[in-house]
């Protein structure tokens, strides 16, 4: 009997890794059958290699038919989508500007989805792609594109008519704010005209009759205000100057109206005029025709 060395093909077949082992070998028994039994497990060995092989193509060739099928649904229920999406959302010169942003978004994802796939599919496929999918994904791509320049021709369309119709009514708002203040500014000079007076020169009759106008002029007083509180609300920065003349010209108004009054109610009582003397008074100066008989 001696030891000898020789290859663990167990080992080699369990991790690819070459060991050498030592066993005893009969000196006394022919080393022809040994040799031979070491032939016949290295035969083993690269038969068990080769199935194993086989059957890890086998499972690639599988995973790669998957992983395409899977890529080819997903590639055609997006175009099947973007064909929907385009029939269903119509965009035209109704289309609110914050709803065409809305379709632009999404046919901006579907397009982002759609060449995803494709450049997965032209990853997998190589040269096969172009034969497949070249001229349907241009078709797509280009129908997509489409669309969203329509929508975005609308877009711009709707923006300027916005634009339009905003600088004409921002025009009519200056119109407006112009005539409440010329009008203002008139009201205020006509209470003025009325109540910064001096009654030393004036009849009777005249202060009658100014006593009589009294509630009309408090309500044109009391309509100015209104005016004023209307200017204040639509007025800008610019018109700032103004106002404050406008509200110091007001309450110099409205002392002036309180003088007024009192002095209305002074000369009526200090002339003590009464409805009655008035009233002969104005008979007297009616020229009655001479009686022709």
């Amino acid at each position: 009997m001696r030891r000898s060395k020789r290859l663990d093909y167990k080992q080699l077949s369990e991790t690819g890794e070459r060991v050498e082992k030592e066993v005893e070998v009969d000196t006394q028994k022919e080393e022809v059958p040994e040799q031979g039994k070491e032939v016949a497990e290295l035969s083993n060995l690269l038969r068990s290699i080769s199935i194993s092989e086989n059957l890890q193509v086998m499972s690639s060739e599988a995973d790669m038919k998957e992983k395409i099928d899977a890529l080819t649904i997903d590639e055609s229920t997006i175009a099947e989508d973007i064909e929907d999406y385009i029939d269903e959302n119509e965009v035209d010169v109704s289309t609110c500007i914050a709803e065409i942003d809305v379709k632009i978004n999404k046919m901006e994802e579907f397009r982002t989805s759609y060449r995803k796939k494709h450049k997965e599919l032209k990853l997998i496929l190589g040269s096969k792609y172009e034969d497949l999918y070249s001229g349907n994904y241009d078709r797509k791509l280009s129908s997509v594109k489409e669309y969203i320049k329509r929508a975005n021709h609308f877009k711009k369309e709707m923006i300027e008519r916005k634009s339009n119709a905003d600088s004409k009514i921002q025009a009519s708002k200056v119109r407006s704010k112009t005539f409440l203040y010329e009008e203002t500014e008139k009201t205020i000079r006509d209470l003025n005209g009325k109540f910064n007076v001096s009654f030393e020169n004036m009849n009777d009759e005249e202060v009658a009759n100014r006593k009589g106008d009294l509630p009309k002029d408090i309500q044109k007083l009391e309509n100015l205000s209104k005016k004023i509180h209307d200017i204040l609300e639509c007025s800008e920065s610019s018109m700032e100057y103004k106002i404050d003349e406008i509200m110091q010209r007001y309450r110099q108004i409205t002392k002036l109206k309180e003088s007024y009054i009192q002095c209305i109610e002074n000369e009526m009582r200090n002339r003590e005029i009464t409805k009655q003397e008035l009233f002969k008074e104005s008979k007297l100066k009616i020229n009655l025709p001479k009686f022709s008989g």
